[in-house]
């Protein structure tokens, strides 16, 4: 077993990624994340147990409010 298991390697990521569908080309705007690096994110709280509350973007004031 790999020590990260939140690393998607290529052969199950070729499974995953042709069951996403396509990127608009038209869309408004760059896109933000590539979905491997999103999903690998997603497996790594997953996986170490952080709760999203935890994390650092919840914790700063949301913006325009007081």
């Amino acid at each position: 077993m790999s020590t990260r298991p939140w690393i998607v390697d290529d052969d199950l990521w070729a499974l995953i990624e042709s069951l996403l569908p396509p990127w608009p080309e038209r869309s408004p705007g760059p896109r933000p994340v590539a979905d491997r690096l999103c999903l690998q994110g997603i497996l790594y709280v997953l996986h170490n147990d952080i709760a999203w509350r935890g994390s650092a973007r919840h914790s700063l004031p949301a913006r325009g409010k007081r």
